[in-house]
């Protein structure tokens, strides 16, 4: 039987290995009541949503092959809420786990969806994950607020 080497292998000789700062996401924060609209150029960002002072939406593209971004919720319950829509319809497709007090764990299905939500009283660092297949938004949304992340359409 041959012996597996275990031996050291140099970062630099690691495929796909960067070093430094090129490691990092991209980060945008939205701190306006502006919003903002993402493009394919963004994708790979972490979206921090502030909503402290009015509700902030953001509008994803049409869905393309490999395109992610990570939307979180920056502050804590307001009286504004927080909107995800799309360019196209009935493109969120998945599911959002909250914690449900008295009954630990619980979710919500994201069913061909227009929009997701974070309500107005969802905690800081609700977070909703959205990967493409070019055909459809995949979401997994987390939230420590029963019914923390919702969607219509």
């Amino acid at each position: 039987t041959a012996a597996l080497n275990m031996g050291y292998i140099p970062q630099s000789e690691v495929l796909g290995y960067t070093s430094g700062a090129s490691r990092l996401k991209k980060v945008i924060t939205i701190s306006l009541a502006a919003g903002y609209t993402l493009t394919q150029a963004d994708s790979g960002a972490v979206v921090f949503m502030d909503s402290t002072t009015s509700g902030v939406d953001v509008v994803v593209p049409a869905p393309f092959a490999g395109g992610e971004y990570k939307i979180i919720k920056k502050d804590v319950g307001t009286s504004n809420a927080l909107a995800i829509t799309c360019a196209s319809n009935d493109v969120f497709q998945g599911s959002s786990v909250f914690a449900d007090a008295g009954t630990g764990a619980n979710g919500t299905l994201v069913d061909f969806a227009d929009s997701i939500s974070i309500i107005a009283t969802a905690d800081a660092g609700t977070c909703v994950d959205l990967i493409s297949d070019g055909t459809y938004w995949y979401v997994y949304g987390r939230s420590g607020v029963t019914l923390g992340i919702t969607s219509t359409g």
